[in-house]
């Protein structure tokens, strides 16, 4: 009975090493700003797959890029705002002056983050946060205050060159001159824009510039109770 009791004991165990041993170690790192990198761009530049970068509150005159980079989150909880822009060139295809900027990449999520272009006046193309054949997430954030007369998109998704999936969820775009701009061609895959505010934005709320995917903007806040203007479709809206 003992030598019964023995290898039941020693099975048991070593099926819950095993077990053990099996068990998913959760991946990615939790870094912080400004106390473990200055700037958010210094965060990103040393983050890798899986990270999660947490914004302090405060704000930030600087704006950041992600360029190919994957599964990465910029996070603030606490209000960080960003007030200032850089010129990034050949940004899917296009030079611009954007705050914030993800190309080639997967799987970026931004959070949280307000961007106010009030300081931003830059001579050329502005956009507040541009997504470049990429994929990812834009969530309860506000983009006001980018003007310029030949672009001043609060979000712009763009995607000559490869695919983009993007969903914009949560979030205020306003005062601006465009919304939200959607630019390219076929090979962008399906936008999703629910749950905005996309309110009192100077030329439009939105515009379709050879977008050839599929742009599901419902349950979105457009000033109106009917919904967004439209010459002919809804002139009161």
């Amino acid at each position: 009975m003992k030598k019964i009791f023995s290898i039941l004991f020693a099975l048991v165990l070593v099926v819950s090493l095993g077990l053990a041993t099996a068990a998913p170690v959760l991946a990615g790192t939790i870094i912080h700003v400004p106390s473990d990198y200055d700037t958010i761009q210094e965060a990103i530049d040393n983050a890798e797959d899986g990270d999660t970068i947490m914004v302090a509150a405060g704000e930030y005159e600087a704006a950041f890029v992600v360029n190919g980079k994957a599964n990465i989150s910029i996070i603030s909880t606490e209000g960080a705002t960003v007030t200032a822009a850089v010129y990034v060139p050949g940004l899917g295809e296009t030079d611009v002056w954007v705050m914030a900027a993800v190309n080639a990449s997967e799987n970026i999520n931004i959070e949280g983050i307000n961007f106010d272009g009030t300081d931003v006046s830059e001579d050329g193309s502005i956009c507040g946060i541009v997504y470049a054949d990429s994929t990812g997430r834009i969530a309860d954030l506000t983009v006001e205050n980018i003007y310029d007369s030949t672009l001043g998109a609060g979000v712009a998704i763009i995607g000559d060159a490869g695919t983009s999936t993007v969903e914009i969820t949560g979030s205020t775009t306003s005062h601006n001159r465009i919304g939200i701009y959607f630019f390219g061609d076929s090979s962008l895959d399906s936008l999703e824009a629910h749950f905005n505010n996309i309110v009192g934005n100077n030329a439009s709320g939105v515009v379709n510039d050879g977008f050839g995917g599929t742009v599901n903007a419902t349950h979105n806040w457009w000033g109106d109770a009917s919904g967004p203007y439209h010459e002919s479709l809804n002139p009161d809206g």
